[in-house]
């Protein structure tokens, strides 16, 4: 997929003169945008149209191509960018033999933007078959059905899009949006075809206020070098150390959002307790709605907050369908726990009769979801700027079983268990040292046996073979769960902890 930046700017702005030059916290205003573009792996050229000589000086010197001078009919007060953008992408098809598949523009006026923000973008129209167009706005904080108002024919206000139902507060209004000018992207053809901006069908990437302003006048240049200050302020004291004012603090979740695949298992609903009662809103993702529901009553009842989340983490549709529901309704995903625990009915036969259908089918349940879940949570992570993953692995992961603990009872260790969970122990690994540079952490936990009514003779034996004497309870795993997921661990990532009484340590 070929991908051609544009990025307009003409000589005779009127707001702010000369603005794209101006300089802006130590460069010129264009050059913010011209490096953010060249910063992004998925953008083939970056082209400044314009019709300045003194901006394509500045433009070059920054590294964006200024290959042609955009036409003066091209630059009045009178005339839109679609011409310009036009003209650009229809130089280089023609001139340059460079064929894009989709054209992105930046508006040097939006410097605040984030590689986030353009990333985001793409991936949404690479992943949207049907979208012709993807591009930014914010939340407005005036409503048109609640204190937006237009004069009517009459000469008198009213609302500028009157409801059939009377909204007390904003809040309850459907949600509308301002345009920014930071990103938008189409698919080319589209894009020669259409005769306005708004035309065919367009995808929203909603960005926060802060990094919405865009410069139209003097107060919002003066905002803008405002928070551009601030924003290099809190980068410069990243590398400092930070005093830490309340360790007890560093658990809290609020207000981040959890999500607990298999959040009503036997641990899982304890993970699920553990992140809420911390404050984090928890989705509690199950594919047996009715467990789901028992366990977010539960949460409820003691005043936390929680919701069922249908999933089935052997279904990439489930996967996809979860994340969409999550992120219309809380737009983004901070905590995410995979604790599901999917078998087939033959989980648990002996080793010389276990199918080679059987197990290929387990490892398929139980580590090959675990790839479709990081592929679709880890992503949207990384256009958030960050998040954690928390996988379940287990001390015969990481050391082989000990079947003795087993004889006289039904139960035994199955094969695929140990093959799975060393499987999702070091891909954990591979996940932290591929995403870590975005800000994502994720470790995994090794529990030992935990106590579930087992035949009284294998609870006898597993605890005389540990330094603690005893089985785990739930609570005593979930805990160290809740350790991975809060700021308290915020400088581990790759890592196995291992909760087990000391099973490992003889």
């Amino acid at each position: 997929m070929k991908i051609l930046c544009t990025i307009c700017a003409r000589g005779g702005s009127k707001g702010v003169p000369n603005k794209n030059i101006r300089e802006l916290a130590g460069k010129p205003l264009i050059a913010h945008t011209i490096e953010q573009a060249l910063a992004c792996p998925q953008i083939d050229r970056v082209v400044v149209s314009t019709d300045s000589e003194k901006i394509a000086e500045i433009a070059r010197q920054y590294g964006a191509e200024v290959p042609f001078l955009r036409p003066a009919h091209m630059a009045d007060d009178f005339v839109t960018k679609l011409p310009a953008r036009k003209h650009a992408i229809n130089f280089y098809m023609e001139n340059l033999s460079f064929v894009p598949d989709f054209v992105i523009d930046l508006d040097p006026t939006a410097p605040l933007r984030t590689q986030a923000d353009i990333l985001a973008c793409i991936e949404a129209i690479q992943n949207d078959f049907q979208a012709d167009a993807v591009i930014t706005g914010c939340l407005s904080n005036r409503n048109p059905y609640f204190n937006m108002l237009e004069v009517s024919g009459d000469g008198y206000l009213q609302l500028s899009k009157p409801a059939a139902v009377e909204y007390r507060r904003r809040q309850d209004c459907p949600r509308v949006y301002s345009m920014n000018s930071a990103v938008s992207i189409w698919r080319t053809k589209k894009f020669l075809e259409s005769e306005k901006v708004l035309g065919g069908r367009i995808k929203l990437i909603e960005m926060p206020p802060e990094r919405s302003v865009d410069v139209d006048n003097e107060i919002d240049f003066n905002l803008i070098e405002l928070l551009m200050k601030k924003n290099s302020q809190a980068a410069d004291t990243q590398s400092a150390p930070k005093q830490v004012v309340s360790y007890f603090d560093k658990f809290k979740l609020s207000p981040k959002v959890a999500v607990v695949a298999g959040g009503s298992g036997l641990i899982g609903k304890e993970v699920s307790r553990a992140l809420a009662e911390a404050g984090a809103f928890v989705y509690v993702a199950e594919a047996n709605a009715a467990l789901a529901e028992q366990t977010v009553v539960a949460l409820q009842k003691q005043n936390l907050e929680a919701a069922v989340l249908p999933l089935d983490v052997t279904s990439k549709h489930s996967v996809t369908s979860c994340l969409q529901k999550i992120l219309q309704e809380k737009h983004r995903v901070d905590i995410w726990v995979n604790a599901a625990y999917p078998r087939t009915a033959d989980w648990g036969i002996k080793f010389e009769k276990v199918p080679e259908e059987s197990f290929q089918k387990n490892v398929d349940f139980q580590l090959t979801s675990h790839i479709v879940i990081a592929q679709k949570v880890l992503e949207q992570m990384k256009l958030q700027g960050g998040g954690t993953m928390v996988n379940f692995g287990s001390t015969y992961g990481i050391v082989g079983p000990n079947f003795n603990i087993y004889e006289g009872t039904e139960m035994t260790m199955p094969a695929a268990y140990a093959a799975i969970k060393g499987g999702i122990i070091n891909f954990t690994r591979y996940l932290a040292a591929y995403y870590g540079k975005y800000n994502i952490r994720v470790n995994s936990i090794s529990p030992g046996g935990v106590f579930n009514n087992q035949d009284p003779a294998f609870v006898k034996r597993y605890g005389g073979l540990t330094p603690l004497g005893r089985m785990a309870e739930p609570p005593e795993i979930a805990a160290p769960v809740l350790f991975l997921c809060s700021e308290a661990s915020s400088y581990m990532t790759g890592q196995n902890l291992v909760v087990d009484g000391g099973w490992t340590a003889w």
